[in-house]
């Protein structure tokens, strides 16, 4: 009887394991995750610092292999990973010693393309360390060559809870605001903040060191009239076209 139990209890823990559970390969860690718990309470946290790439693939293009590309003012240790949130893929390279100038990273597309996921189903981030503090450095990711006519972000909250506003605002040095946003009755999951590069006059902002400054105004939960709210903010290198002209001559 134990040994039909064990035998049981073993199929049921193999049919639960994905087909390429999160392991490390020769340059990266790559795979499925377990899924994450569920989180309590109020809370924002940022999963993506993006640049919008409008890449043109033709109908039918399947890749052999993903790219993600960057822009370093210096030489820096950058901790870089993509995410996926339905089925819970991760992507790290290994290597964070990246030098000044633009980086390019390629890893093979066979395990996200085994489950469906595309390039736009993915959520990248990465951040410069020990510098006494975290600073964003946004990615674009593409197939081929990444497209976009001008510099434009997406920065992405994973959201938990209904928000009822949510106020944004980019500035630069000394608190000089750029740009200000807000978005209102936020029900996903999965929030995106958009900048487009440009200031309050529409005006391309030169490259430099901007701030995202982000507070969320969440809806009190039933029998409540608190209204709880959580700021945030980051730091991150605009570049403005420049990535993008770098990126075009570099494969």
């Amino acid at each position: 009887m134990h040994i039909i139990w064990f035998t049981v209890l073993f199929w049921m823990l193999l049919i639960q394991q994905p087909e390429y559970p999160y392991k490390k390969y020769q340059d990266r860690k790559e795979g499925i995750l377990p899924k994450k718990q569920l989180v309590a309470g109020e809370k924002l946290v940022l999963i993506s610092a993006a640049i919008e790439n409008f890449e043109r693939v033709p109908t039918g293009f399947i890749t052999n292999e993903y790219k993600l590309g960057f822009y370093l003012k210096e030489s820096a240790r950058v901790k870089i990973e993509v995410q996926e949130f339905e089925h819970y893929y991760k992507m790290q390279p290994i290597q964070e010693a990246y030098l000044s100038g633009p980086n390019i990273f390629k890893w093979p597309s066979k395990i996200p393309l085994h489950y469906g996921i595309d390039l736009a189903d993915l959520f990248p981030l990465a951040e410069i360390r020990g510098s006494g503090r975290s600073i964003l450095v946004p990615i674009v990711l593409y197939n081929e060559r990444p497209y976009n006519p001008e510099m434009s972000y997406r920065f992405s909250f994973e959201a938990y809870k209904t928000i009822s506003v949510l106020e944004y605002t980019i500035v630069g040095s000394q608190e000089k605001l750029i740009f200000a946003g807000k978005l209102k009755d936020l029900k996903d999951k999965i929030i995106h903040v958009q900048w487009n590069g440009r200031d309050t006059n529409n005006r391309p902002v030169a490259s430099g060191l901007l701030s995202l400054n982000v507070k969320a105004t969440f809806k009190p939960p039933p029998g409540s009239v608190e209204y709880k709210t959580v700021t945030l903010n980051y730091p991150f290198y605009h570049f403005a076209d420049l990535l993008r002209q770098k990126l075009l001559t570099n494969k």
